[in-house]
């Protein structure tokens, strides 16, 4: 990747913003939770409406720009290579 691209990429999620990984293997963001002045309450809601009854059934959930969450839970097939080194605990 060049710098004009990096560069580019970088004002765009700026403007834009990006999707925030809110849980990882089970274990709130509670540094974005407070960003986001989301409540673990309606976290929990919203992943009900995803089907997710418990959060330890979560491997990877990402808030999205829109406000929905997108969830993968634990033992499904994944595309997510993502830093597993993002911290969670926070």
């Amino acid at each position: 990747m060049d710098w004009n691209t990096s560069k580019n990429r970088d004002f765009e999620d700026m403007i834009q913003g990006k999707p925030g990984l809110i849980i990882l293997d089970g274990e709130m963001n509670n540094k974005l939770m407070k960003k986001e002045r989301m409540t673990k309450a309606v976290l929990e809601s919203m992943l009900r409406q995803q089907g997710v009854f418990d959060i330890s059934e979560v491997r990877v959930a990402f808030l999205e720009l829109s406000g929905k969450l997108s969830v993968l839970k634990r033992g499904e097939d994944s595309e997510y290579k993502g830093d597993e080194t993002e911290g969670t605990k926070d």
